[in-house]
This record gives structure tokens, sequence and C-alpha cells, in this order.
């Protein structure tokens, strides 16, 4: 747990970085399971309530590649 701290709890609101290209976009989504850093975990986006797998790359944070 030291050296790999779980970076996202189930029910946290963290932030999702999706990329496209040279376009980038965040938004903010629930985290549906725990993970640590460089997991790839299922949260649902609090905009369009839809559920997406996202790698977790720091604390609260996560990325999707589109």
């Amino acid at each position: 747990d030291v050296l790999m701290p779980v970076c996202a709890k189930k029910g946290d609101i963290i932030w999702v970085e999706c990329i496209s290209g040279a376009l980038s976009v965040r938004v903010a989504a629930t985290v549906l399971e725990s993970g640590r850093r460089g997991d790839f975990i299922k949260v649902k986006n609090n905009s369009s309530n839809k559920v997406i797998e996202v790698e977790l790359v720091e604390e609260k944070t996560a990325r999707k590649r589109i």
C-alpha cells in the first residue's frame, strides 16, 4: 500500500482526461471500482451517465484515449 497507494476508491469523483489526437477534454466521473496507478477501472461520466474504462495516472486523475 505504501509503494502503490490506491489512487481512486469506489464512489470518488475524479477527473478524466479524454484525448483524441491533439484534442483534450477533462470531465468529472464517478469511480465504480477502486484502483491503483496504472490500473484500468470503470467510471461513470457525470454528464452523460455513460460507463467507460479509463487508466488511472495519478491520484483522482485518469486518462482515456479515443
